[in-house]
């Protein structure tokens, strides 16, 4: 049997490889939720039905209401929860916490008794979502499986602690457009000096209006700063001031300079670096990784979803 599942492990699901024509004809059947949970089965569909803006129509349509900040958070979690709700069986049930399916022996009896928008599993009720950026985000799982490979002896050289310097390998890359400036952010996680896991970003922002585009001062550095705080406080007591860093009060999170390049016309850039300490190793989740998550700053989180959006608790 293991025979068997090694040689099958790496074969690509028959539907990949249809053409992209017979795939939009599929998806031409659908209604718009379920278009959406297609688009999110995996990285071709959801390149392939530009699944991002999918969802900003489908929200925009349905709800008519504005998508910045954390709304859009929220929205995003409820796509990820509408397909999760029809993938559940008698073998796997949807963890809130982590928005995953998971065996249901991950779960208490307990646990399993209670309604899906409740249900935590075996790693407690601090768990949650960490958002890295708008298009990468980990679980406390991640979080464990980081640190076991960070200890491991082939972990490069940039990952060790303490580097002042960028690292040269980053474990993820995005860019974001808008408007006319552009948004460029880097991941690296290392191991902290207490063994925990330390996640360090480089946001590179560039472009003729970097200091008046909303949508780039939007972007979060954590659950509580935004660019536009950093910016703020650089324009307020300059690069020298701020070189020892900016912490956050909430959480564990360090923000400091990295480069700064203006002209006053069309070549103005500029990077920050942040480094935010998610915790150690644990059974369970503990306040220092619940501090970074949504589920942890926005307490009343799973009651505003309940009162206006009714219908995702039930069984679809």
């Amino acid at each position: 049997m293991s025979t068997e599942l090694s040689k099958n492990k790496d074969i690509a699901p028959a539907i990949t490889k249809l053409s992209k024509d017979v795939m939009l004809e599929i998806a031409s059947y659908l209604n718009p939720r379920n278009k959406l949970c297609f688009g999110l089965t995996c990285k071709s569909l959801y390149k392939l039905f530009d699944t991002e803006k999918l969802a900003e129509r489908y929200w925009s349509l349905k709800n008519k209401i504005n998508l910045d900040g954390r709304m859009y958070r929220i929205h995003y979690m409820l796509d990820i929860w509408t397909l999760l709700k029809q993938l559940e069986d008698s073998r796997y049930r949807c963890c809130w916490g982590c928005h995953r399916l998971h065996p249901v022996e991950e779960f208490s009896s307990e646990e399993l008794t209670k309604r899906p928008l409740g249900r935590r599993c075996i790693f407690g009720s601090r768990i949650g979502l960490v958002h890295l950026c708008r298009c990468s985000r980990i679980t406390f799982r991640d979080k464990l499986k980081l640190i076991d490979t960070l200890k491991s002896e082939d972990v490069p050289e940039c990952a060790k602690w303490p580097k002042k310097e960028a690292p040269r390998v980053w474990w993820h890359e995005c860019s974001h457009n808008c408007t006319s400036e552009r948004v460029e952010v880097k991941v690296c996680p290392r191991l902290a000096p207490d063994g925990g896991l330390a996640i360090e970003i480089m946001y590179n922002v560039s472009g003729r209006d970097v200091f008046a585009n909303p949508t780039v001062l939007r972007h979060a550095l954590c659950p509580h700063l935004k660019i536009s705080n950093y910016v703020n406080a650089f324009l307020q007591v300059g690069k020298t001031d701020l070189f020892e860093g900016i912490h956050c009060r909430k959480c564990t999170t360090w923000v400091y300079p990295h480069e700064w390049h203006f002209d006053g016309a069309t070549d103005n850039s500029f990077s920050i670096r942040t480094q935010r300490f998610l915790g150690k190793e644990g059974d369970e989740a503990d306040s220092v990784w619940f501090g970074h998550t949504d589920l942890g700053n926005y307490p009343d989180l799973t009651k505003e979803i309940e009162l206006n959006f009714s219908w995702v608790d039930r069984v679809i």
